[in-house]
């Protein structure tokens, strides 16, 4: 397919398994183009590149992802990433049963109301710029917060939540991090000896 391809669009690239001289092979990228010389003939050239580092560090990249997406996976704890639009790109099932909602392309200005935070007496949705992963997207670091969610399958949840932002080697704010605890049982018990 790779001389086929070639001969009718006169160029073709893709990646192929080399093999050295010593029969270890290889991971490269091969091009090659046909072009007529100053004498009208036919010529080929041929380019190989060697990547196979780059083909480990992928591999290396994947398996680091794939256990990081076991623990987000597998914690207690609720979990969303957000990008710097606020679009989510980490939502894990612990929020999700937290929130008693799927993750959903809302604007940010429906957070509050499309997951149903309110401030801990349910009296009030959280206003926009209060929310912890809108104050985390503007550069606020969040810890242990205590919101009340009226979460549809459970009733009143209680969650302490952190938030912070994440930031690029430049220190631009590039997402959020936003974990949420349950804590409605401790909350309760702590009301009660009110």
């Amino acid at each position: 397919a790779f001389l086929e391809t070639r001969a009718i669009n006169g160029i073709v690239k893709g990646e192929l398994t080399g093999i050295r001289k010593n029969g270890e092979r290889f991971d490269c990228e091969a091009s090659s183009v046909l072009f007529t010389n100053e004498k009208g003939e036919l010529r080929t050239s041929v380019n190989l590149i060697d990547i196979s580092e780059q083909r480990a560090s992928e591999r290396q990249v994947m398996v680091r992802q794939r256990l990081l997406n076991a623990v987000v996976d597998n914690t207690n704890e609720g979990v969303a990433v957000t990008n710097k639009k606020g679009q989510f790109v980490i939502f894990n099932n612990a929020m999700i049963e937290l929130l008693g909602v799927q993750p959903i392309d809302s604007k940010i200005y429906d957070w509050a109301k499309s997951f149903n935070i309110y401030d801990r007496e349910g009296t009030s949705l959280i206003p926009t710029d209060r929310l912890p992963i809108v104050r985390a997207l503007h550069g606020e670091t969040i810890k242990d917060e205590i919101y009340l969610i009226k979460n549809p399958q459970k009733g009143a949840v209680y969650l302490s939540i952190s938030a912070s932002p994440i930031k690029d080697e430049n220190g631009e704010i590039i997402g959020s991090l936003v974990v949420d605890r349950d804590i409605t049982s401790e909350f309760l018990y702590q009301e009660n000896l009110k």
